[in-house]
């Protein structure tokens, strides 16, 4: 792979939350991009490691959603190169409407051989526990690789379900994601994930979803149903495949990952009632419709 930008940072600093963040890449790191708070809070902040939709090697393609995350306290290591950051859904609307944007091309063929790998995304997170614990680097002490949460979008959700075997995870999202019913040999992510690998899950996982229009929907729900050892959460909210990932600051789903986040790597119990509980906050949040097990 290329690395589209030198080392440093690459995208200035975004994000609600009280740590603005910024992406940036590392030389030793060429087929990944970081993200973390501007200015780093003293202890050491978990880790949520980030696969793309489409398996794409462009690590600013959720440059908003990332920043996001990070600037809550989180050190983010995203698959993919710095290549470009996408327009927001209104900004590329407009340029459409103008006829001067060209449309990105669609999702890797079903079939084709992925732009990143499960193993570039283990290994990311091997780099890492180095740079935590060499008193020389940056990171040192920055990030806490013991506590880290894997999230894919699509393609890419099928990579965070395979990284999420690993036991150094705590839990993972796919959003608008679920195992293909009827897999295939070939070399993409998309066909040679199966129905087994929901087994080796060892980790709460939660599937953030589109709707009955997306469609990843049918098997996502089909995953929910066959998951019975670990807890699992099935939420919908009607926006289709995309998601909310077009918004800034994330819309929506950077909200639901943020606070799945807060729970499970730093134990804040209202963080928690976004998903347990009775009356837990998307339960009871008409935009959403949900589905529990094991919580």
């Amino acid at each position: 792979m290329t690395t589209f930008a030198t080392a440093g940072v690459v995208s200035p600093a975004g994000g609600s939350g009280s740590q603005p963040a910024v992406a940036a890449v590392r030389d030793d790191m060429p087929d990944t991009t970081l993200y973390y708070p501007q200015s780093w809070p003293q202890q050491p902040v978990p880790v949520m490691l980030w696969a793309n939709g489409g398996c794409r090697d462009n690590g600013l393609r959720y440059a908003r959603f990332l920043k996001e995350v990070a600037s809550h306290g989180y050190f983010v290591i995203a698959a993919g190169p710095a290549r470009e950051e996408r327009p927001t859904f209104l900004e590329e609307a407009r340029a459409k409407a103008n006829a001067k944007h060209e449309p990105e091309a669609r999702s890797t063929p079903v079939g084709s051989a992925d732009k990143t790998t499960v193993e570039q995304i283990i290994n990311s997170l091997n780099l890492a526990e180095g740079f935590a614990a060499d008193k020389n680097d940056e990171f040192y002490q920055r990030f806490d690789p013991s506590k880290v949460v894997v999230m894919g979008h699509s393609c890419g959700g099928l990579q965070a379900l395979e990284v999420a075997t690993d036991e150094r995870l705590d839990g993972v999202i796919l959003f608008n994601s679920g195992v293909i019913n009827e897999p295939l040999k070939v070399q993409s992510t998309a066909l040679r994930v199966q129905k087994s690998m929901l087994e080796k899950v060892h980790t709460p996982i939660a599937y953030v979803n589109g709707g009955p229009d997306d469609v990843a929907y049918f098997n996502a729900l089909d995953d929910f149903n066959r998951l019975e050892h670990v807890p699992v959460f099935f939420a919908e909210n009607g926006v289709g495949h995309g998601g909310t990932f077009g918004v800034p600051d994330g819309g929506s789903y950077s909200k639901v990952a943020i606070a799945w986040l807060d729970w499970l790597l730093k134990g804040d119990e209202s963080a928690k009632q976004w998903f347990a509980g009775e009356d837990c906050v998307l339960c009871t949040d008409m935009d959403w419709q949900v589905q529990r097990k094991h919580l």
